[in-house]
């Protein structure tokens, strides 16, 4: 049974996403590791620097795990052959989004409106403390 071209490409990326997937978890993997190698301080300096690493890690570690989210969403959305579909309007994304980032899940409108609502939560609750 030969498999449409639109088919075979919707199958070789999942298997690039499943790719890219496991390689992000194995830094994530890795970066926790480090972060548990790490040595007691010696003085204030080494215990400020043991402090930035640590953030630094944790924002990496954030990062990270955003992303394996997003490509198992995409996972889930090519699954259910729903890829290229924006989850909330519903309409396809433009062609050139997913070639930049393959497991964008909102069209650039949808991901626009989002951004604007985070912005406003995170400057409300700036305001609030």
């Amino acid at each position: 049974m030969e498999i449409a071209p639109q088919q075979e490409w919707v199958q070789n990326l999942a298997q690039e996403l499943r790719n890219e997937r496991a390689k992000l978890a194995a830094r994530a993997t890795q970066s926790n590791v480090t972060a548990l190698a790490s040595n007691e301080p010696w003085d204030e300096g080494d215990q400020a620097k043991i402090y930035e690493d640590r953030e630094a890690r944790w924002i990496n570690q954030r990062v990270l795990d955003h992303r394996i989210q997003m490509i198992d969403q995409s996972l889930q959305q090519i699954a259910l052959g729903a890829y290229g579909i924006c989850k909330q309007c519903r309409k396809p994304i433009d062609p050139a989004r997913l070639a930049a980032m393959r497991y964008a899940l909102s069209c650039v409108t949808c991901q626009a409106k989002n951004e604007r609502r985070s912005r406003a939560v995170n400057r409300a609750g700036a305001y609030r403390n």
